[in-house]
């Protein structure tokens, strides 16, 4: 969405604000959307092969040559006007995704990889304060990478461990009246963890959207502190920046909330680099003389 914001901002000083100027290449963009529209219909009804499957990807595959002829018929009219920057824009479009993708994949593989891998180091790390206290590690997919680090770093401090997922109830008057059982994705999620993760406690909580994950992570974690000692163990990327920019950062957010709001230890869970326990405000204000 901020890409689409910048972008829209450019071509309208560089248009000079003369909107008419931009409808060609408005019209430009639509049928390319059309034409790529009808042809991931084609290659669907070619998949699922459902009743009268011929029939519907011929009447797609029409669709795609009109609005594909009509694409060109404009690109080539409007050359001269800047209508092949679109065609340049849409390459580096396609290419950027498909770095993604291949991405997402090798990630994908990995975490295959290592939830088939149930080997774990016999010699662990111990520290001053093992054996005291629980370690939180807040999860959003039973098969990961990073949630397999983060269990291992909590594990480390020798806590009792406990994993928390939240999910999402898009329905507000189910979250105050129904069962855990009413959230769709809950009973998969759960499931999956059991496969995985048949020895880590998993605590299950819900949350009215979005928005709302991280105030219910830190309500419970401060619902915790009052009667044990915690480490909120979150799990990570290698990269701060990658992270930032492939997901929505919650994991920064949460960070803050609970240094602010709570008087818990927090860690951050890399499978690059250890990873320090970083002080709560609280604790810093205590002893200002710590190193």
């Amino acid at each position: 969405m901020l890409i689409l914001a910048g972008t829209a901002a450019v071509l309208i000083v560089a248009s000079g604000g003369d909107v008419n100027a931009l409808v060609p290449l408005f019209a430009i963009c639509v049928f390319i959307g059309f034409t790529l529209a009808q042809i991931g219909l084609v290659r669907h009804w070619s998949t699922v092969r459902s009743s009268k499957w011929r029939l519907r990807a011929a009447l797609n595959g029409l669709g795609a040559l009109f609005s594909g002829l009509a694409a060109a018929v404009l690109i080539v009219m409007k050359a001269d006007e800047g209508s092949l920057w679109v065609i340049v824009v849409l390459g580096v479009l396609v290419i950027a995704m498909e770095w993604l993708a291949r991405h997402y994949r090798r990630a994908r593989d990995s975490d295959v990889r290592a939830a088939a891998d149930t080997s774990f180091p016999t010699a662990r790390p111990r520290h001053s304060f093992a054996g005291q206290g629980v370690a939180v590690v807040p999860v959003a997919s039973a098969l990961c990478c990073a949630t397999n680090d983060a269990l291992r770093a909590a594990r480390a401090f020798g806590r009792e461990v406990r994993a928390v997922h939240v999910a999402v109830d898009e329905d507000p008057a189910v979250s105050m009246t129904g069962s855990w059982s009413s959230v769709p994705d809950a009973p998969q999620f759960v499931s999956e963890w059991r496969r995985f993760h048949p020895v880590d406690h998993l605590t299950e909580l819900r949350a009215a959207d979005e928005d709302a994950i991280v105030e219910v992570l830190v309500q419970h974690v401060s619902c915790l502190a009052t009667t044990d000692d915690v480490l909120v163990v979150i799990p990570g990327t290698g990269s701060a920046t990658r992270s930032r920019l492939l997901s929505s950062g919650r994991a920064d957010d949460l960070e803050r909330a609970l240094l602010r709001e709570t008087g818990v230890l927090v860690a951050r869970s890399t499978s690059t680099s250890p990873n320090p326990v970083h002080r709560s405000r609280r604790d810093r204000a205590e002893s200002p003389s710590s190193p």
